[in-house]
């Protein structure tokens, strides 16, 4: 963000030097404050508390969080995730580059376990996680609310299971 704010009010800069305008609207814009980045990860310990807790957690919501744990996928591609994606036969998952932050198809393998979980889940149309078949689950706020109570895991996001299966 600061970049593009350097690159706009220079560019806005070489505008007014030249008497294209009389001031540079991107003046007053302030530099973001870095945040510092996360390196949470989860022991063994929390990973198996956090699954127990989504054993408790009916709908959509507990398959998801084991869902992002086994196969460490971002929060909102995997819960948007559509059977039509998925090729049961191979055990794959095509993440095709209109969903993903990369913009390029990724065949992701699914274990076992994760095609176990994907076959008890209800078909309610085309979306995997999804409550009533027309939209993916939406209640990641209070899902997470949920797992931290019952797990007794606390200070953790769910993009830790991304950088728990990194490390």
């Amino acid at each position: 963000v600061n970049r593009v704010r350097s690159q706009i009010i220079a560019a806005f800069n070489w505008a007014v030097d030249r008497g294209k305008m009389k001031r540079n609207p991107a003046a007053g814009v302030k530099r973001r404050k870095i945040e510092k980045r996360r390196s949470r990860v989860l022991t063994d310990d929390e990973l198996r508390a956090v699954w127990r807790a989504a054993d408790g957690i009916g709908g959509p919501g507990g398959p998801l969080t084991k869902a992002l744990a086994l196969i460490a996928g971002r929060r909102d591609e995997v819960r948007c995730l559509r059977r039509t994606e998925l090729d049961d036969n191979r055990a794959l998952w095509l993440l095709p580059a209109s969903r993903n932050k990369s913009k390029r198809d990724h065949l992701i393998p699914l274990p076992p376990i994760m095609l176990a979980l994907l076959e008890a889940l209800p078909r309610r149309g085309e979306l995997v996680f999804t409550v009533n078949g027309e939209k993916p689950y939406a209640g990641q706020k209070r899902l997470k609310e949920i797992l931290d109570r019952d797990s007794g895991v606390d200070k953790w996001t769910f993009h830790d299971f991304r950088r728990t299966a990194s490390s």
